[in-house]
């Protein structure tokens, strides 16, 4: 009908594909389609938005509209790309629409260095004095807070700094950016250190966050405590949310095999309707529930075990992990079982897409063991040969419960798709983050109900 379509998708590696893969049906309609990905230069970008059919991802879009506003600002207009938000349809909508919608989306640039390092190894060096639980305590989603031990002992150690450190809302903001870059964000989890340079992993799809930095010099103070020299400082120039961004489109659509328990707030917020669409073929998929193990390394020998029992069976496997460094510590786990397998994770970014689409091409094969964090954000499906079907299709082991069940049951789906047989499992153990963050005293009490209850138990009403 003449609109240009943005298919928005979860990663550069899809992007690229779904174009390559899907051209020759765009060809047969007598539409050109084009892909942008983060390496894409400004005029490469330019030409592929001038296509019928775009292939994007969200963050890419959404950074263009961005440049694209700063440009109109100083009257750059040749610098502009994009021609207009007419048509989107996003892969994975309730991931972006939700999950991700109030996440910031900065355009800075570099700003002169001056004394910001000084200010960084400073508050470094503060921050190093305070004690944990006695001066500062850690809170729910990477928060830091001083006590008030904690904010009058950096008074007296403060007392005889000059300049804005006088100023105790200042150095208290300093100080508790600097403890986050201490004790909450974690090597291996929240980022990677790659060619001496801390690059963040992104928590929806577990893969790199290209070109992304943290604000109040929280990157720069990472990358000092962990030896890496700490890129210049930011200044915002424009910033939107996808919240504020995708209502811009005139046209908006998406799709989720985990989308309408959100229909309420999809509704509310954006004002799109939800459509629940039946499944093609009846399920075959077999759940086999979880369990709980009271260690770390007992969870490990467990999901080798079943690993190896699966992989003996002419089936492929696929687990589920959420960090990089515990697809790491089952990957040590496999090995020392004599266990062949692949990994997949932020290690293997775009730069190593070859890999990527070779690892991918591999998991559905029989026999095969595969490792992955956040492979329901990659949104790839793992494709079975006639043998892997014969065996009985894809086997899923999740080791961890994300903060949205959705992602856990998106990883869940990478089996028995399309009426093909498939199952899935969860092994967790007691050591795992996901507990710790639940641990309130309703939580037990929930707990302790639900075990009486399967044991046919009275319910408790007090807890020692």
């Amino acid at each position: 009908a003449g609109v240009p379509v943005h298919v928005l998708t979860a990663n550069d590696y899809l992007a690229r594909r779904d174009e390559q893969q899907l051209a020759p049906l765009y060809e047969a309609l007598g539409l050109h389609v084009a892909s942008v990905t983060s390496s894409s230069e400004p005029a490469e970008r330019k030409c592929a938005y001038q296509a019928d059919v775009v292939h994007v991802t969200a963050k890419e879009v959404a950074f263009d509209h961005l440049r694209d506003r700063a440009a109109r600002v100083v009257g750059d207009m040749h610098a502009i790309v994009l021609r207009g938000l007419c048509m989107a349809v996003i892969d994975e909508a309730d991931s972006i629409l939700i999950d991700e919608a109030c996440t910031p989306l900065i355009l800075a640039r570099a700003a002169d260095v001056g004394a910001a390092d000084q200010r960084y190894r400073l508050s470094l060096f503060l921050a190093r004095q305070l004690k944990r639980e006695e001066d500062f305590v850690l809170g729910d989603g990477l928060l830091v807070r001083l006590t008030d031990a904690g904010q009058s002992k950096l008074d007296l150690l403060s007392q005889s700094l000059q300049g804005a450190w006088r100023w105790r809302r200042y150095r208290h903001e300093q100080v508790v950016c600097a403890l986050q870059a201490l004790h909450a964000f974690q090597r291996d989890i929240h980022y990677l250190i790659r060619e001496e340079a801390v690059h963040i992993i992104d928590d929806t799809t577990g893969r790199l966050a290209v070109g992304r930095a943290w604000s109040r010099g929280l990157h720069q103070m990472i990358a000092i405590k962990e030896g890496v020299p700490p890129q210049p400082e930011n200044e915002t120039l424009t910033q939107t949310s996808y919240q504020a961004f995708f209502p811009r489109y005139i046209r908006l659509a998406g799709l989720s095999g985990t989308v309408h328990e959100d229909r309420q707030e999809l509704l509310r917020v954006y004002g799109l309707p939800t459509c629940k669409v039946p499944l093609r073929m009846p399920s075959r998929r077999e759940k086999r529930g979880r369990v709980v193990l009271a260690t770390v390394e007992q969870k490990w020998q467990l999901v080798v075990a079943h690993a190896s029992v699966e992989s003996a069976r002419g089936r492929p496997v696929l687990i589920g992990t959420d960090t990089v460094a515990d697809s790491e510590a089952v990957s040590s786990a496999l090995t020392m079982a004599g266990l062949t397998h692949k990994v997949l994770n932020a290690r293997q970014d775009e730069a190593q897409g070859t890999l990527e689409h070779a690892v991918i091409a591999e998991a559905g094969l029989p026999g095969h063991i595969t490792v992955a964090t956040h492979i329901a954000g990659r949104g790839t499906d793992v494709h079975l040969n006639k043998d892997a079907i014969a065996n009985g299709g894809l086997h899923v082991i999740n080791t961890n419960l994300n903060r949205s069940g959705r992602i856990d049951r998106q990883l869940i789906g990478r089996c028995a798709r399309q009426g093909m047989p498939g199952s899935s499992e969860t092994i967790l153990s007691w050591m795992d983050n996901c507990w710790k963050e639940s641990a309130t005293s309703s939580w037990l009490t929930w707990v302790v109900w639900a075990a009486q209850k399967r044991l046919g138990g009275t319910w408790l009403t007090d807890l020692a």
